[in-house]
């Protein structure tokens, strides 16, 4: 991709819906697909922006803020570590300027700094909703497994010790299908607009999302699922993105109040037959022409869904 590091300069908002076939995109600690009250299954949007962060950290080879370090020692896990590794020390005083110089998610999705010198957050321009199921009708199931663990004895009169085989049970949760709507929106004035960022960043191409950011962020979007292939979250693939723009030309920045999308989409069975499912945009489509987009592209996965509703859009195949 050919970068284009000019400033991001307009609103935008969509929808990404992720297909979990036999998986766990997303966990409670108690191992189970989360659920909400009235029983939906549901994401959290960190799961979400843990796949676009690992797709650009490890595919596009971008410099990310938020990460695991690691050592001889196992996990570090802490912030100072986290900056460390990014060339970032935390007795320096323009912290600020210097992730959003260096990490593509904190321009993306911001973040809070907890130092000891230094406490301060910053509100990315990228929002993402909870994803809720759409489907609603799968079913979470539970299999069993067994690992060997094996465990030395003293060898008597040996230096050598022997071992003896034990197995350890265990189980995975599964969900036989579901199908994860998530609500973003991209607003620029949440770095360009904000006072503390105004008042400490000094170098203006850093109080901007750029152009490149958000290519990327749209390839993320998908394919950073499909990139994901822990155990449970293999079989979770996005199945559309619909990313719709908006100009931004008075001096106030001034943006359209966007409404709940995920809500607009209908999903059915295209026959008894077929794992395929028809997701229709059409209700979704229209909010956005009628909020004044300029611009609606559609990327869906043939493999997964068809679309109804992509007239007058931009559509291509992920």
């Amino acid at each position: 991709m050919v970068r284009n590091d000019e400033p991001y300069r307009k609103f935008a908002a969509g929808v990404v819906i992720l297909r979990a076939q036999d998986a766990n995109w997303n966990a409670d600690f108690s191992n189970w697909p989360r659920k909400l009250p009235d029983g939906r299954f549901y994401s959290t949007d960190k799961a979400l922006k843990y796949a676009i962060r690992k797709y650009l950290k490890e595919v596009k080879k971008e410099p990310v803020i938020f990460w695991r370090v690691y050592n001889e020692e196992g996990d570090i896990g802490n912030l100072a570590a986290m900056l460390d590794k990014n060339g970032i020390k935390i007795t320096d005083k323009n912290i600020p300027e210097q992730v959003l110089e260096k990490g593509i998610d904190v321009r993306l999705f911001g973040g809070t700094f907890t130092l000891k010198k230094q406490n301060f957050s910053i509100t990315g321009p990228v929002q993402i909703t909870y994803g809720i199921d759409i489907w609603n009708k799968g079913k979470a199931y539970v299999s069993q497994i067994q690992s060997p663990k094996y465990e030395p004895k003293e060898g008597e009169g040996s230096d050598k010790p022997k071992y003896g085989s034990q197995s350890t049970l265990g189980s995975e949760v599964r969900l036989t299908e579901a199908h994860y709507a998530f609500d973003f929106t991209v607003n620029p004035n949440n770095l360009e607009k904000d006072d503390f960022i105004i008042s400490v960043v000094k170098d203006e191409r850093r109080k901007s999302l750029l152009n490149s950011d958000i290519e990327l962020f749209k390839e993320a979007l998908k394919y950073g699922p499909g990139y994901v292939t822990s155990a449970t979250k293999t079989g979770v693939f996005s199945e559309l993105v619909v990313f719709a723009e908006f100009k931004m030309e008075d001096e106030e920045g001034l943006v359209p109040l966007v409404p709940i999308l995920k809500n607009g989409v209908g999903i059915s069975e295209i026959n008894n037959e077929s794992l395929k499912r028809r997701l229709d945009i059409r209700n979704v489509v229209k909010i956005l022409k009628n909020l004044g987009a300029t611009k609606i592209e559609v990327a869906f996965n043939p493999d997964l869904c068809e679309v109804n509703g992509g007239e007058g859009v931009t559509i291509t195949k992920i």
